[in-house]
């Protein structure tokens, strides 16, 4: 008599998945298709060990600190940039001082004079007793100090005969549009380069300090 392999379903311990495998009778002629697969602890722990060697994850807080200490050294490094920069720009400006004599200044304001001249700006100090003549500076940005007297300034609107007296420099002989206001000591004007000024009107006399800030 012919007998048929009595097959059965055991499940094989393991610790992260359950393994069902078919176990046939062993006198079966399938017995060996059907060999049990056993999957021991130890085992499994080599195929674990072995995938974390192969594919490490880095933990979450190691990522957490790799990126704040990123962050810290690029503020560190732009920390440090910022402090060269303004320390060079402090002994460029300590060791560049400029100091002009009180009586310099004075004599400057009571008949016109320069006071400082560099590449970048001009100081002068300036007196008038009459009316002057309408200017425009391409490249120079005016900053009137008024110290002494008083006038009637015009600013703004339009140049009425212009013509170039120098490279970058106009003079014309009135102004349409422009505005009108009455200065007196303490005024301070800050004139654009290309705008059209005038000391329109001196009753007797006005005295002031001008920086001219020169483009390049």
């Amino acid at each position: 008599m012919n007998r048929r392999p009595i097959c059965t379903s055991r499940p094989v311990p393991s610790i992260r998945f359950r393994v069902t495998l078919p176990i046939c009778s062993a006198h079966s002629p399938r017995a060996f298709a059907y060999r049990p697969l056993h999957i021991t602890r130890r085992f499994e722990a080599k195929l674990r060990y072995n995938a974390a060697v192969r594919t490490p994850q880095v933990p979450r807080n190691v990522r957490s600190l790799y990126r704040q200490g990123a962050a810290m050294k690029l503020w560190l490094v732009s920390a440090s940039l910022f402090t060269i920069v303004v320390l060079a720009g402090a002994q460029t400006n300590s060791s560049g001082a400029i100091h002009v004599d009180p009586e310099k200044v004075a004599a400057a304001l009571a008949k016109g004079g320069s006071l400082v001249t560099r590449p970048d700006l001009l100081v002068s100090g300036s007196h008038r007793e009459a009316a002057g003549q309408v200017e425009i500076h391409d490249k120079e940005t005016d900053v009137l100090y008024v110290v002494d007297g008083e006038a009637t300034f015009v600013t703004g609107g339009q140049m009425v005969g212009g013509k170039v007296t120098r490279p970058g420099q106009w003079l014309g002989s009135d102004i349409t549009g422009g505005q009108s206001r009455h200065i007196a000591k303490g005024d301070v004007f800050v004139i654009p380069a290309g705008i059209p000024h005038w000391f329109k009107e001196v009753p007797k006399s006005v005295s002031y300090f001008v920086v001219k800030v020169l483009k390049p």
